[in-house]
């Protein structure tokens, strides 16, 4: 038996038997705990050790984190653990043919949550059976990065309501047969969090959350491999700050401050958050951003091999304590995250349910040229994702369309990717004679080759222009081009969202 595993098997029984000693309660209210934790434990051990096994303490580490796994469980709904009960019994609910989903911003469907909740007879009408509510817990005073630029994962934000009354909408979601998905910021916090707060009045304990450093020569020589920011970002990835006088990584924006999960504290304290999430009554948590956790000098950081190990550790310790709450990773135009991420091309599985960005890009290619040879042949050449796992299959979401185009996609039709990102950047963005969109340049920059285009599904199909230029014809086309795009994302493999 290798040492890691025989190491990790001592420390599964003396976690066991803690847990017996400090918690007799929790184990004998729950008394399928012992069995996941034994079960699951290889899956959060492997990958887990892989990452912080040279850390020292590592056993009072794992303690760690399965006593807040039992503090959550002695506070954790009884009707959420009759749900976990019936879903660790069952095949994956989220492959349920008849999953249909839904993202919405709280304020602008209903105004906040107590609204919201008047309607959930509505939404079952609908047939939802999934319903994605954007970012709601508490943001920074001012620009929030359409609410990821989070301050406090435990509060939501005044202008939508309390916590208590998000529990009781998510109870009546449930009560509809609809499953809840709330965002998990993981990349980052804001300025104005209580880690990020201490950071700058100098606690060294807060500081390693997050990468700071003294002066700019390690900002400089991390610069030399990253790409450039993402679209519509003016700084570049590390800011000065001089509250705590020192760089800050900041991948998104100057207030958002990039989290350091080379520090196993903030693995912990990560984990400590989305057991809190997993018990207001989420059924999956979309985690934000996480092809950017782990950082790597000479590289150009997304998509390291860490950032899966670390969401597959987190995902086997979520099946332990709440085996009803499935990970959706939110995937930012990073060439082959979601193959990664759902263990096509990584051993093991991190996610349950990814965004399948590749097939909106290309759908929006296909329509503009009135060509299928690109769709086809890319959705033809991708590999399976493992059977545990689906895809979110939609049109249209609150980013702008990253044209996820690459090269050698192009490629494989005759196509040069640049010129074809191009064609669809100038389509979009309604510059080409003969477009019908009223999308637009999500970059400033308006003389940029290639960008991200903004805009509704109905902006970009045609809709938009041909309500507002009174065009009836034109508004019969644009939404037989709606219809078919959602019913491409209705009988793809995966649920339309």
């Amino acid at each position: 038996m290798p040492e890691n595993e025989e190491s990790g098997l001592r420390i599964r029984d003396a976690a066991v038997a803690r847990l017996r000693d400090e918690f007799p309660a929790v184990l004998e209210d729950h008394p399928m705990l012992e069995r996941r934790l034994t079960r699951h434990f290889e899956e959060f051990w492997v990958p887990y050790h892989a990452v912080y096994g040279d850390h020292s303490g590592i056993e009072k580490r794992v303690w760690r984190l399965f006593r807040i796994l039992a503090q959550g469980l002695s506070s954790r709904d009884a009707r959420l653990i009759e749900r976990d009960e019936q879903r660790d019994a069952s095949p994956p609910w989220f492959q349920d043919e008849g999953t249909i989903g839904m993202k919405m911003y709280v304020d602008m469907f209903a105004g906040d949550l107590n609204r919201l909740r008047k309607r959930v007879d509505y939404l079952g009408e609908l047939g939802l059976s999934y319903l994605h509510l954007m970012p709601l817990m508490k943001t920074r005073n001012g620009s929030d990065d359409g609410g990821f630029a989070v301050s406090d994962y435990r509060k939501v934000k005044p202008s939508l309501g309390t916590v208590k009354q998000l529990r009781t909408l998510v109870h009546e979601l449930h009560r509809n047969g609809i499953s809840v998905a709330l965002d998990l910021v993981m990349n980052h916090t804001s300025c104005e969090h209580k880690w990020a707060r201490k950071a700058a009045k100098g606690s060294p304990k807060y500081q390693a959350y997050y990468f700071m450093f003294e002066d700019g020569s390690v900002p400089e020589a991390y610069e030399q491999t990253l790409p450039s920011a993402p679209p519509g970002i003016a700084h570049g990835r590390l800011s000065w700050m001089p509250m705590a006088e020192k760089w800050v990584w900041t991948t998104f924006h100057d207030f958002q401050w990039d989290l350091n999960y080379a520090n196993p504290n903030v693995f912990e304290a990560m984990w400590g958050e989305m057991v809190a999430l997993a018990n207001l009554g989420a059924d999956v948590l979309r985690l934000n951003a996480v092809p950017f956790i782990w950082k790597l000098l000479g590289t150009d950081s997304p998509n390291q091999p860490e950032a899966v190990l670390l969401v597959a550790a987190y995902r086997a310790l979520m099946h332990v304590f709440a085996p009803a709450v499935a990970f959706n990773t939110d995937m930012i135009d990073v060439p082959n995250s979601t193959g990664r991420f759902t263990g096509v091309q990584f051993e093991g599985t991190a996610a349950d349910i990814t965004p399948d960005d590749t097939l909106m890009s290309h759908l929006w290619h296909a329509m503009a040229c009135e060509n299928v040879h690109l769709l086809r042949s890319t959705l033809t050449a991708e590999p399976n994702i493992p059977p545990d796992t689906t895809r979110a299959n939609y049109i249209r979401s609150h980013d702008a369309v990253a044209w996820s185009i690459s090269d050698e996609q192009a490629a494989a039709v005759g196509q040069n990717g640049n010129d074809t990102r191009r064609f669809c950047t100038e389509f979009y963005s309604g510059q080409l004679a003969g477009s019908y969109s009223a999308g637009y340049r999500f970059v400033a920059d308006a003389h940029a080759i290639e960008a991200p285009i903004s805009g509704t599904a109905a902006a970009l199909a045609g809709l938009q222009r041909a309500v507002i230029e009174k065009d009836t014809d034109q508004a019969e086309l644009a939404i037989k081009r709606l219809l078919l795009l959602n019913g491409i994302a209705f009988f793809m493999r995966g649920f339309p969202l």
